[in-house]
């Protein structure tokens, strides 16, 4: 028997026998390492035991895990990381994935200890099951990359595609917000997903504009709100708390309308941003006054996000909003 073997055998009866608290009791608990959905919305439903070894399992993953550190993990891991690799484990279980795949999708694990609104039981089902269809090179002519389809499958149109953009396609498997009548609210699905996969992933920014909304909505009402609008798929979220803000709520609903038309301008053949722009620009400087009424100069990182709109570039990559390992703290509504 290897020592890497070994020392998964130790854990597992180690891990067993704190948790039932008596040498004597482990020896009549059952487990069997199966792939059954371990958590009830937000709460881990299944025994402390398999929530610990799956944690400690997919912990494995990402460290080298000695023997003497195994007890001081399972005591310390609190309930948010715990969670978080529990559905890293059930994408290890994906037998969609490959090794290069999971290599790749590392970064959802800090992106689940952030977002702390999550539907754990639902983001887990979706992850550990998405499937990966053909390769369709043709979907390139299009200008399509990959796509992912509502029954739970993404399709690449190359290997490179599945290298590069997983990522992003992966994060509209996990996303509880969702495409309404004539693609509503898709600025906010998309830009978020985009900015999601740039921060998380290093992914290169894609919806440039959709990406800047939202950044300016996080410094309208921080990131913690963009989180729990995702994590519930309620837009309403999201406007309640632009009023709170002080925003009038007819206007967060034109220029919600003005972010969803630019999108559908984007599909015709001889776009015209400017127009939209000229109506967003007034809005979003209203908005900006209502929240901010005691502002005598505008803030940069929003003066920034208005400068890009206007020349359709994305001018600060460097801000991160989400990434709680690239800032100091994740923005919060309070």
């Amino acid at each position: 028997m290897s020592l890497n073997r070994d020392k998964k055998v130790i854990a597992f009866f180690l891990s067993l026998s704190i948790l039932c608290n008596s040498a004597t009791i482990f020896m009549n608990v059952k487990y069997t390492l199966d792939k059954a959905n371990p958590f009830d919305g937000c709460e881990i439903s299944t025994s402390s035991f398999c929530a610990n070894y799956k944690a400690l399992r997919a912990e494995s993953y990402f460290k080298s895990i000695e023997f003497k550190d195994i007890l001081d993990m399972l005591k310390n891991s609190d309930i948010d990381s715990k969670k978080a690799y529990i559905i890293w484990d059930g994408i290890m279980q994906n037998e969609n994935l490959t090794e290069e795949d999971l290599e790749n999708l590392k970064g959802y694990v800090q992106y689940f200890i952030d977002n702390k609104y999550l539907d754990y039981e639902y983001v887990y089902n979706n992850l550990s099951k998405v499937y990966i269809n053909d390769y369709k090179p043709d979907i390139k002519n299009e200008g399509i990359a990959a796509y992912y389809s509502s029954d739970n499958t993404i399709t690449f149109s190359d290997e490179e595609a599945r290298t590069t953009v997983f990522s992003h396609e992966g994060f509209h498997g996990e996303e509880n917000l969702k495409p309404q009548e004539n693609n509503k609210h898709g600025w906010l699905i998309e830009g978020l997903t985009d900015l999601l996969a740039y921060e998380y992933f290093d992914e290169t920014i894609a919806y440039t504009e959709e990406v800047l909304f939202v950044r300016i909505m996080c410094e309208l009402v921080g990131a913690d709100t963009l989180f729990k609008t995702r994590a519930q798929g309620d837009i309403n979220v999201l406007i309640n708390d632009l009023e709170e803000k002080g925003c009038h709520r007819q206007d967060i609903l034109d220029l919600f309308d003005l972010f969803d038309e630019f999108l559908r301008e984007r599909k015709q053949e001889n776009p015209d941003f400017n127009s939209i722009k000229v109506k967003i620009l007034p809005l979003l400087q209203k908005c900006y006054l209502q929240v901010y009424p005691n502002d005598v100069y505008i803030s940069p990182k929003f003066y920034e996000h208005i400068l890009g709109i206007v020349r359709g570039v994305s001018f600060s990559n460097s801000i991160y909003y989400f990434n709680s390992t690239r800032t100091q703290s994740v923005p919060t509504t309070d």
